[in-house]
């Protein structure tokens, strides 16, 4: 049963819920205003400032656009994903305009604070003079039940143990805790199909299960973990100690607002450091991608179970955790919220429009190679819009589930080329354009040799383990063979019905993508690659399991019995579970074998792989950055394009600017004056030095005390400071 705003307009439940929104509002400001004041109860302010900033935003335009929702889960995704949207854009608008006015600190906490609630609550006034009547927010007392609480509270605790399990095997080395919970989690989704769990049950299982993953990548270690999202903390951490986003500034990362402007505004008003928002609040955010194939699934193949299915399946895959959190997993959650939107027959075309310029804005200021991608994947969509309108005969068109049509194709191009053309002096358009022009012109070259992360060359590595990495490497494959057979169903369905949904339109353009990149990466990697197609492709995985069967049976008679669509779907299952064991590196624990290199934490060797930080190197680079007299820092490069490779650079990339370093090699003479030299992880506890070798392409090492840098600079350099694991020479 659902309520509608006219049927308590002017009653006490209304009251009660305007007398609840003035509250909220109140307190948010107040405890702000308490803490300028010098009271402060930080973990309780930290937690309201999170969850008024995640959820009350969201909810008002919620209700303000009269968005029809029949779960909670649902309302969840929708208010969630419209919170996002106003931080960004909100935080872009202020520190465009506020220093017009002379406010030179426009995300100063009070200031902040006091443009939310009047932004807020100018929209909850909106929103009440409205007179429209659609059903709102889901009654509670048909969800909450003594059944659900059985369920719920067990799958409740599974992100909050494995964030245990997580911090506790970095803080201690024992990693056994960390496997059993992660293999727990591998069974969950297994465990809760082919139990008597209600279908209402599943989008609980999807986020926790998901969140609870994430955890076990993020909250190792006290410090941001991953590749770029060291100088991704850097540009938050900046925005943040400046209490404003400067627009000008040319670094990559400066204009993707998930990044730079949002994960600063909840670290000011909850004042708690930048990592932490990127540790714990951005896996929140993106544990709601799952949900979103979730709901899409639905609203496109009108099945629960293969929603359940699909969820798991972009789980399932490494990227899922892999640099967690990064631009590309924020863009790919707007593209999330975007699908659940516009194929939700429910909605109305002025609600859905509405929501998809909001979500392809975020989009945008999220990632710009996603964003390039998409353009050229949303383009068939577009095409398939202006058909429609002139061809009444031919395959029908599901119009109204046309989530890209030619206007918004044509404002998202517009969006980006605007945004990234303006917005850091261009830096970001300008990259693009560079990486076109290079795949373009190479095309002959790499189709004759793949380049490096291409789909040929994670195919034909040679893998370090046994058996079992054969069989992950077999997979991967199988994975690609079940949705290739799902689309050639979907395809043979739609000559037959003579009618298209438009979500297949762009998962037959996700397909060509994974085609092409197999030997173009387009400087992203095939693994990117496969997991922006695999978040609309995850749904054909299902579908081609249950048309295997299908033929299976048509052709062989004995099999009828058996390959049949439920077995189908159970055996799809099984395959998802048993992929995300070899995913996760659980198998190959389990198993005695090496773990891969991206695989959670299970052992030590995952932290060099994924440059997670010791307290000791920290501590260095604090040190280093806080008194230093140089604004630049001397320190190795990593390989030629494989500066990710280099740990300390990694680590110093999150205290100094890109432009702000300087290389020192085995040859190198000199540094400038002043300039500190960090010797950290990347020397060999030997006293080795390592090196590239640019005639053999690969990684040698040298005896530090004979190389000229050590002679000409290290030996007439005081060292200044020594944490255990990093030592400062000079400055």
């Amino acid at each position: 049963m659902h309520e509608t705003h006219a049927d308590h307009r002017g009653t006490p439940r209304e009251y009660a819920g305007a007398l609840l929104f003035c509250c909220l509002q109140v307190a948010f400001v107040g405890w702000i205003g308490m803490a300028a004041l010098g009271f402060d109860l930080p973990v309780v302010r930290a937690a309201f400032v999170v969850l008024y900033l995640t959820f009350v935003p969201g909810f008002v335009l919620v209700r303000l656009l009269n968005v029809d929702v029949r779960s909670v889960s649902s309302l969840l995704v929708l208010t969630v994903g419209s919170s996002l949207v106003f931080s960004m854009a909100l935080g872009a608008i202020i520190n465009v305009t506020y220093p017009l006015f002379g406010i030179a600190r426009p995300m100063a906490p009070l200031t902040l604070a006091l443009t939310i609630v009047v932004s807020v609550s100018a929209l909850y006034l909106l929103a009440v003079l409205r007179r429209d009547t659609v059903p709102s927010v889901p009654r509670m007392d048909g969800v909450v039940t003594w059944r659900t609480v059985r369920y719920a509270v067990p799958l409740l605790t599974l992100p909050v143990l494995s964030a245990i399990a997580s911090h506790y095997g970095s803080a201690t080395g024992e990693f056994r805790i960390n496997l059993v919970v992660l293999v727990v989690l591998c069974l969950v989704p297994l465990i809760t199909y082919v139990s008597d769990l209600p279908a209402s049950a599943y989008p609980l299982v999807i986020w926790t299960v998901s969140l609870a993953i994430l955890f076990q990548f993020t909250m190792v270690s006290t410090h941001v973990v991953g590749f770029d999202i060291h100088y991704e903390y850097y540009t938050a951490n900046a925005v943040r100690e400046q209490a404003r986003w400067y627009p000008q500034v040319t670094s990559v990362g400066n204009s993707l607002l998930s990044i730079a402007v949002l994960p600063a505004m909840y670290a000011i008003l909850a004042n708690v450091e930048v990592a932490w928002i990127f540790k714990a609040v951005v896996p929140f955010f993106f544990s709601l991608a799952p949900l979103c194939v979730y709901h899409a699934t639905i609203h496109v193949f009108d099945r629960r179970d293969v929603g359940f299915l699909a969820a798991f399946v972009f789980v399932a895959y490494y990227s899922f955790f892999k640099d967690m959190p990064d631009k590309q997993h924020m863009a790919i959650l707007f593209l999330g919220f975007l699908l659940v939107a516009a194929t939700d027959p429910r909605l109305s075309q002025r609600v859905k429009l509405v929501l998809s310029v909001a979500f392809l804005g975020g989009i945008v200021t999220s990632h710009y190679a996603t964003s390039f991608i998409l353009i050229g994947l949303f383009a068939p969509v577009a095409f398939v819009d202006v058909v429609s309108r002139y061809r009444s005969n031919g395959i029908r068109v599901e119009r109204t589930a046309i989530f890209v049509g030619v206007g918004l194709w044509a404002y998202f191009v517009l969006f980006n080329v605007l945004w990234y053309g303006t917005v850091s002096q261009g830096t970001n358009l300008e990259l693009i354009l560079a990486v076109s022009a290079e795949t373009v012109t190479n095309v002959e070259a790499f189709m004759a040799t793949p380049e490096s992360r291409s789909g040929v060359d994670y195919a034909t590595r040679d893998l370090p383990g046994g058996v079992l990495w054969e069989w992950y490497r077999l997979l991967n494959v199988v994975l690609l063979g079940f949705v290739s057979a799902g689309l050639l169903a979907t395809a043979r369905r739609v000559l037959v019905d003579r009618e298209i949904h438009p979500y297949h339109v762009l998962a037959a353009g996700c397909y060509a993508l994974i085609a092409v990149t197999i030997v173009l990466p387009f400087d992203i990697g095939f693994d990117r690659i496969l997991q922006l197609a695999l978040f609309v492709l995850a749904p054909y995985l299902i579908v081609g399991a249950v048309a295997l069967a299908t033929a299976t049976a048509s052709v062989f008679e004995s099999t009828r019995r058996i390959a049949t669509a439920g077995n189908a779907r159970k055996a799809a299952c099984v395959f998802i579970v048993v992929y995300l064991l070899f995913s996760t590196g659980a198998g190959f624990a389990l198993a005695g074998d090496e773990t891969p290199p991206y695989a959670i934490y299970l052992d030590d060797e995952n932290w060099e792989e994924w440059n997670v930080a010791y307290p000791s190197e920290l501590a260095a680079a604090e040190w280093v950055s806080a008194h230093s007299r140089s604004d630049e820092i001397a320190t190795l490069p990593g390989p030629p394009n494989h500066w990710w490779h280099n740990k300390d650079f990694m680590i110093l990339s999150g205290y100094y600017g890109q432009e702000e370093f300087v290389w020192f090699e085995r040859d190198t003479d000199s540094v400038p004056r002043g300039t500190c030299i960090y010797l950290g992880n990347e020397m060999s506890d030997d006293g080795r030095m390592p090196y590239f070798d640019t005639e053999t392409e690969t990684l040698e090492h040298t005896e530090f005390a004979e190389t000229t840098f050590y002679e000409a600079v290290v030996v007439d350099s005081n060292r200044v400071y020594d944490s255990g694991s990093a030592t400062i020479y000079g400055c």
